[in-house]
């Protein structure tokens, strides 16, 4: 009996790990989430109804963030939580910090502004290695067209042209061959079909 072999790229389960790696969010995917959700919370905040401890710092709702983006809400927290260690910093006294864990009563706290000027450059960036990709593509299309049109002048325009010049040869045992051209045969006359002289055409004149 043959033996089967199983192999785990055909595996249900490797399906499942890849579709899933296909929804893994982008930092800038995460930012644009959080920015299109919570712009106009952060805007209506007031000193008259304070909605919350702290302007800048506005709760977020991971579980829905991570719902709107197909992913597990742990993921969406540990990357807030890494994006905090690699966007915070402190100057003389004072620390600036992206993602809060709990600020007071309230959790899940992010910097609003400070995020905002993050996902401007990443939006920046993105434009750029877009902008760039597009050119690239336009350039191999202009090549590949660029050479298409060299193909056709070669083989369609070029190759007919010269063809109509050609001197077929013709064999050398031929008695009608003239160098590499082909002269056709002289038609002799039968002395049948030849007309018939006169008499008087026929007969020697005598010297005057």
């Amino acid at each position: 009996m043959p033996m089967l072999i199983c192999s785990p790229f055909s595996s249900l389960r490797f399906k499942e790990l890849l579709s899933a790696m296909k929804h893994l969010p982008t930092d800038l995917e995460i930012f644009n989430e959080i920015y299109s959700s919570y712009y106009k919370k952060f805007t209506d905040f007031s000193d008259e109804s304070r909605t919350r401890n702290h302007k800048n710092f506005v709760p977020l709702d991971i579980a829905q963030i991570a719902k709107n983006l197909r992913i597990d809400p742990d993921i969406i927290f540990s990357r807030l939580y890494s994006l905090n260690l690699k966007h915070s910093y402190s100057k003389d006294i004072t620390e600036f910090n992206l993602f809060l864990n709990s600020m007071g009563e309230e959790r899940h706290c992010i910097n609003f502004p400070y995020m905002a000027s993050i996902l401007a450059d990443l939006r920046d960036d993105s434009r750029k290695h877009q902008a760039a990709i597009w050119v690239s593509i336009f350039s191999l299309i202009f090549s590949a067209l660029s050479l298409g049109v060299s193909a056709y002048r070669l083989i369609a325009v070029e190759v007919p042209k010269n063809s109509t010049n050609q001197v077929f040869p013709v064999p050398a045992t031929s008695q009608y061959q003239q160098g590499t051209t082909v002269v056709p045969p002289r038609t002799m006359p039968i002395p049948s079909q030849l007309p018939k002289k006169s008499n008087l055409e026929t007969q020697p004149q005598s010297p005057k």
